[in-house]
C-alpha cells in the first residue's frame, strides 16, 4: 500500500540526497563514437594466441588504416596492462573472440623482428570484445561513426548524425543520442526526427529522445510556440504513463523546459500522482524552478517507488 501524499511544498523534503535523477546519468565509458575517434587504425580481429607479451590477433575487418582483411598482427599485452592506471582492472583476452581494436604501430617489435608490434590505443580500454549477439550492428555503427569523423567537419558531423537517427540500428541511434544530450546540441528542426523514437521499442532510446526534446524546447519559446504544440502532447503522454520509470523522469524533465499553465497543470498531477518517488521529486523540483524563487526546493529522492 502506498503512503499518504504529502502537500506539494514539503513533497520528497526529508529524502536522501545520494541519488538524484535531476539529470541523465554520467555514462561509465566512452560511447563507441568517442572510443574509436582518436585511433589511427580501427579493426576487428579474432585474438589466436599469446605469444610471450605479445597477443596475435588474425583481423577480420578494416574500419580505418591499411590493414588488410586476413593479416596477423602482434599488440603488446604486457605493455598495456603494465601502463594502466592502477585502478583500472588488466586486460584478459580469450581465444577464439572477437575484438574491436584501437591500434598504432609501436617500435618496439616481436623478438625474432620477423612482424612489426603494434599498441593499443588507450591502453586496456582500447579493445572491446564484440558481443554474441548483435555483433552486426555494432560492427555497423562503427563503420558509419569512423566515415563520420574522417569528414573532419564539424557542421557535416551533425547533419550526418541528424540523418542516422533514421537508422534501424539501435546502437548507431543511441550512440548519436547521447551524444546530443552531452553537448546539449538540437534545433527545432531535430524535433521531427525525434518523435518515432519517443515511441521506439527501448526504454533506453526513448528516454534519451525526450531529454535531447528538452534541450532544444529549452531554446525555443513559451508552450503556445507552433513547434512546441506539435510535440508536447507526446512527451506529456509518456510522462503521464510511459511504463519506464527513467522515460517518465526524462519525459516530465522535457516538459518542464516549457513554462505555461499547461505545463505546471502536468507537473502537479504527476507530483500528486505518479507512483514513483523520482517522478514525483522531479516535476516537483520543476515546478520549483518555474516559480522562480528556487526556496524550499525539495531534497533529492533516496531511491525507488513507495
Amino acid at each position: 500500500m502506498r503512503s499518504m501524499r504529502l502537500p506539494l511544498a514539503v513533497l520528497l523534503g526529508a529524502a536522501l540526497c545520494a541519488s538524484s535523477v535531476a539529470a541523465p546519468a554520467p555514462q561509465s565509458s566512452k560511447n563507441l563514437y568517442e572510443w574509436t575517434a582518436v585511433a589511427p587504425i580501427v579493426v576487428v580481429g579474432t585474438f589466436v594466441e599469446q605469444d610471450g607479451r605479445w597477443a596475435v590477433f588474425t583481423l577480420s575487418k578494416t574500419f580505418r588504416g591499411d590493414l588488410a582483411q586476413g593479416d596477423r598482427v602482434w599488440i603488446d599485452l604486457r605493455y598495456a596492462n603494465n601502463q594502466r592506471p592502477s585502478e583500472e582492472v588488466a586486460l584478459r583476452l580469450q581465444a577464439g573472440n572477437d575484438y574491436v581494436l584501437l591500434i598504432e604501430p609501436t617500435d618496439r617489435r616481436k623478438p625474432d623482428d620477423a612482424e612489426r608490434g603494434y599498441d593499443l590505443v588507450r591502453g586496456v580500454e582500447g579493445a572491446r570484445a564484440l558481443p554474441k549477439e548483435g555483433a552486426p550492428a555494432v560492427v555497423s555503427a562503427i563503420a558509419a561513426f569512423v566515415e563520420i569523423q574522417d569528414l573532419k567537419d564539424f557542421d557535416a558531423m551533425w547533419w550526418r548524425f541528424r540523418d542516422l537517427l533514421d537508422s534501424g540500428n539501435p546502437v548507431v541511434v543511441e550512440t548519436i543520442l547521447r551524444q546530443h544530450v552531452k553537448f546539449r546540441y538540437g534545433d527545432p528542426e531535430l524535433l521531427q526526427r525525434l518523435e518515432p523514437l519517443l515511441d521506439h521499442p527501448s526504454p533506453v532510446i526513448r528516454g534519451l529522445a525526450a531529454d535531447v526534446a528538452g534541450i532544444v524546447l529549452g531554446k525555443v519559446g513559451g508552450e503556445d510556440d507552433e513547434i512546441v504544440r506539435e510535440v508536447q502532447p507526446l512527451l506529456m503522454a509518456h510522462a503521464r504513463r510511459d511504463p519506464s520509470v527513467e522515460v517518465r523522469v526524462s519525459a516530465t524533465r522535457a516538459v518542464g523546459a516549457v513554462r505555461g499553465p499547461r505545463t505546471d497543470a502536468l507537473l502537479r498531477e504527476i507530483a500528486d500522482a505518479d507512483p514513483d518517488q523520482n517522478v514525483r521529486y522531479e516535476a516537483t523540483r520543476l515546478l520549483y524552478e518555474h516559480d522562480g524563487t528556487g526556496a524550499g526546493a525539495p531534497a533529492a529522492p533516496g531511491g525507488g517507488g513507495d
